[in-house]
């Protein structure tokens, strides 16, 4: 056990405040605690600041621009943002100051930490003296290749005797996550070094060896877990810190000194060298105030990885290098040579006491690097801008042509008003158009509710499966909303068999993914990755026990109220011919228009979502997500109308299905994203993860356009309702 070496000396323990030339002394509990220079600033805005008083708006640029000054100044200077040092610490609170805001209103924001943020409510473990932690650990995962093995693949850990310590959520489960967490075997007595302790000496067959190699070209890392912290690696040069340790490193044909068939200095081979990492070292770093609380607080779990070559059946620490040294390398067998491989594993555990890095502080060092809430606002005012500006242009548009027709009553007689008998007939197909809209408003609430639960701090994205889990139960809850709207609107359509109606409103989507998740299951089995067939099981109880039924009783809900809804005109009996217009050969463009204004609003969170999903990166903008559902809603419904107000004046009677294929374009739109993500930036590899990234986009894209397609149709049903319920009795 020893402290963590501190670069800047204390001048006062009590109030907790530095000395430094670039760094102004305040307490570090002030709302200033970053990054300022006496140099840049005024003295009366350096005395405001120490007694924390209101500043004004030029004041707060002044100190903006001091921050800048000097976080631009420490960067050059060559510190790292990533280690616990204290200028580590201030320079990560600088770059992370705008995503430790809480909303307590609406135009009011709170400044907190991460901690709150992200697990609101959680409260800090206490560790006392001579308890034993164990570390948890359950997947095996890689960026290049979407399938997951267990952690009980891994060689080190195949013998080892370790319990589940905690239940998998079903979420978790449908995103692939199978395997419960299990106790890992490296035993962590609090503030006690450990030195070289063994873990397994195995004998490695050749097919492990080739599942081995395959692993460390595909580039796949192990996960562990203390106190709910993911073990990091990282590199105060580079300025990373990266989740996750990898299974071992490649060695290519160019890198002298490494490939070589015999020892450091033997001859070259022209194939990759496979090495394998064997010794793993655990920092793990507490915090510790006996004025505040008795015992410590885990703010840090760090590794760092060995390959070494253990000469006896245990390891000998004496011959163990401080540092990774080529000559001494474990590298990996050749398949060809049909050997089997002995490999000993073994850990060393090192505890650092921290006076700087508190508990709140401890997710810190997890999101550097990503962008600021800046970027979710300014992507928010830009939709809002594009959405304002076409709502003033449609209802400009709208207005005038509207007033004009109904003021010449009828004596123009023409455009819409030529098809009031001909513009309620019945539309073909109208099961399935209204199964698709009440799937789509049933996908739309789900989403919509999951994201305010977000909000509201009841789930965390930084949960595995929370989300998902969350997602899957509304669903299955609010399943009489889809029945009752599919009802209504088939009801409306002049449709008789409600019941049947009612079944493949239940059935048609949800039975879909229900298949597709069962197909991916058994094709991760096939693959060896993690797969659970007990969260089959459950989806299936949940789909047919909980949703199914509500679904049937939000229809026969839906059946009622439809009886007292009727259009304002009545279908004539003869149908009335569609005439030859421009509109008829450009309106194709009306799918295309819409689905790209309504794409456009989700563009720039969409790249957060993605890299979040196919990256295995943590997404943090739900809200900013929310918000930015409620303006493409109002956006599609607006270019819906508009598209079907100029079908309905080029006298096409027909607006139905293309009101609803308006909206749902931009699932199309969503999908060609998706291939362009593939090609162009994803580095996956494989027919399986190929297979898997688009069936899941597929999956997705379906979604989207059947919701947005609802929004189009039900938003062109009030229009038009609404526009001949306005009709003079001239026409």
């Amino acid at each position: 056990m020893q402290d963590e070496p501190s670069l800047l000396s204390p001048v006062s323990q009590d109030n907790r405040a530095y000395v430094t030339p670039l760094f102004l002394a305040l307490p570090i509990n002030s709302q200033h605690d970053g990054l300022l220079s006496t140099e840049f600033l005024k003295d009366s805005t350096l005395q405001k600041v120490r007694e924390q008083l209101p500043l004004t708006p030029e004041e707060k640029k002044d100190i903006e621009y001091a921050e800048l000054s000097e976080y631009k100044k420490f960067r050059s200077m060559g510190y790292d943002e990533v280690t616990n040092s204290l200028q580590a610490m201030l320079l990560r609170n600088y770059r992370l100051r705008k995503n430790k805001v809480k909303m307590t209103g609406l135009f009011r924001n709170k400044e907190t930490n991460l901690s709150q943020i992200l697990f609101p409510g959680s409260r800090p473990k206490i560790y006392h003296k001579d308890i034993t932690m164990v570390p948890t650990g359950n997947l095996m995962k890689s960026r290049m290749n979407l399938a997951m093995y267990d952690i009980s693949d891994h060689p080190a850990f195949a013998n080892t005797k370790y319990a589940p310590c905690r239940p998998t959520v079903m979420g978790a489960k449908v995103e692939g996550y199978g395997s419960a967490f299990k106790e890992m075997p490296f035993n962590f007595m609090l503030k006690r070094t450990v030195q070289c302790a063994p873990i397994v000496t195995t004998e490695i067959s050749p097919e492990d060896l080739s599942f081995l190699r395959q692993l460390v070209r595909e580039k796949y890392r192990m996960y562990f877990q203390l106190d709910d912290l993911p073990v990091l690696m990282r590199s105060r040069e580079l300025n990373v810190a990266s989740k996750g340790v990898p299974i071992g490193f490649m060695a290519s044909p160019e890198m002298n000194g490494l490939v070589g068939s015999t020892s450091h200095n033997g001859p070259r081979s022209n194939e990759n060298k496979y090495y394998l990492y064997n010794h793993f070292k655990f920092t793990v770093t507490y915090h510790e105030n006996p004025k505040e609380h008795d015992g410590v607080h885990i703010t840090r779990f760090d590794i760092h990885p060995f390959s070494f070559k253990y000469d006896g059946k245990f390891p000998n620490c004496d011959e163990k290098p401080s540092e990774n040294d080529p000559n001494t390398f474990l590298a990996l067998e050749d398949i060809k040579s049909h050997k089997h491989q002995t490999v000993t594993f073994s850990y060393d555990v090192q505890w650092v006491r921290s006076e700087y890095l508190k508990w709140e502080d401890r997710w810190d060092v997890y999101f550097v690097g990503i962008p600021d809430s800046n970027f979710h606002y300014y992507s928010i005012i830009n939709s809002a801008i594009s959405v304002l500006i076409l709502a003033s242009i449609i209802a400009w548009k709208l207005y005038r042509t509207f007033r004009c027709d109904m003021v010449g009553g009828s004596k123009k007689n023409n455009g819409w008003k030529q098809l009031h008998a001909d513009v309620f007939r019945l539309p073909p197909s109208p099961m399935i158009l209204s199964v698709l809209v009440g799937d789509g408003v049933h996908l739309l609430v789900t989403a919509i509710l999951t994201m305010v639960l977000n909000v509201l701090g009841w789930i965390s994205t930084m949960e595995t499966g929370d989300v998902v889990n969350a997602f899957v139960l509304i669903y299955a809850l609010v399943g009489a909303i889809g029945g009752y709207t599919s009802t209504t609107v088939y009801k409306l359509c002049g449709g008789k068999n409600c019941r049947k109606n009612a079944l493949v409103t239940s059935t048609l989507l949800s039975g879909l993914i229900v298949i597709a998740f069962c197909l991916f299951n058994q094709l991760s089995s096939m693959m060896g990755s993690s797969a659970d067939w007990f969260s089959v099981v459950e989806l299936v109880l949940l789909w047919g026990c909980v949703s199914v039924p509500l679904v049937q009783l939000g229809a026969k809900k839906g059946d009622q109220v439809a009886c007292f809804i009727e259009f304002p005109t009545k279908p004539s009996g003869d149908v009335r011919p569609i005439p030859k217009s421009k509109w008829a050969k450009f309106k194709w463009l009306s799918p295309m228009l819409s689905g790209i204004m309504t794409f456009g609003v989700y563009f720039v969170e969409l790249q957060f979502i993605m890299s979040a999903i196919w990256d295995r990166q943590t997404y943090l903008g739900l809200g900013y997500l929310l918000t930015q559902t409620f303006l493409a809603i109002i956006t599609c419904a607006e270019c819906c109308v508009c598209f079907c107000y100029l079908q309905l004046n080029a006298e096409d009677h027909q607006w139905w299905w293309p009101s609803f294929r308006s909206g749902a374009a931009v699932g199309v739109y969503l999908a060609l994203y998706a291939l362009m993500i593939w090609f162009d930036r994803l580095g996956l590899e494989g027919w399986y993860s190929f297979v898997s990234f688009l069936t899941c986009m597929l999956l997705a894209s379906l979604c989207v356009g059947i919701a947005f397609g609802s929004i189009g149709f039900l938003s062109c049903l009030y229009f038009t309702r609404g526009m001949y319920g306005t009709m003079t009795s001239e026409i």
